[in-house]
């Protein structure tokens, strides 16, 4: 016995009825049957892990205690190239560190968060060395407690 493709959303269908769903609605489910959508279409791209965010919302978390600010740029977005060009002429920079963090009597740090056994990329890093060279604090961290450690060690008072 081989499975119905449609199994789903025939169910879908029936339960629409059944509850008494919008007529429209039924007959846009209607007209997917007919056309031949099947179940899998329907399906999302599967979402990856995002073992990053975790360690930056903690990172975030834990220094928010403190009284230290966070700010993060969401960089990494999908876009259209003209999209991209957009946003670069507003002033995104490829590789910019995850985390900008501000603290008290100016301080200032920047980190960017990986996985562990993530690595920065080429651009990453070379924004990293720009920073040093600049004079400012930068570090790839893997962890809450390795982004305290860092800051702990440039000075800050983290609780």
């Amino acid at each position: 016995m081989t499975a119905d493709p449609q199994r789903k959303l025939k169910e879908r269908l029936a339960l629409a009825v059944q509850t008494g769903e919008h007529p429209i609605r039924i007959s846009i489910i209607k007209s997917m049957i007919d056309v031949g959508i099947t179940d899998r279409d329907l399906r999302g791209r599967k979402r990856r892990a995002q073992p990053e965010a975790a360690i930056q919302r903690a990172i975030i978390a834990r220094l928010k205690l403190s009284g230290i600010v966070c700010h993060h740029s969401p960089n990494a977005a999908k876009r259209s190239v003209m999209g991209g060009r957009r946003i670069k002429a507003d002033g995104m920079i490829t590789g910019w560190p995850d985390l900008i963090v501000i603290g008290p009597e100016g301080l200032v740090a920047f980190l960017e968060v990986k996985a562990p056994g993530g690595k920065p990329s080429p651009a990453q890093a070379e924004i990293g060395e720009m920073l040093r060279r600049m004079g400012h604090t930068w570090a790839v961290v893997r962890s809450q407690e390795q982004a305290v450690t860092w800051l702990q060690a440039w000075g800050w008072d983290v609780k």
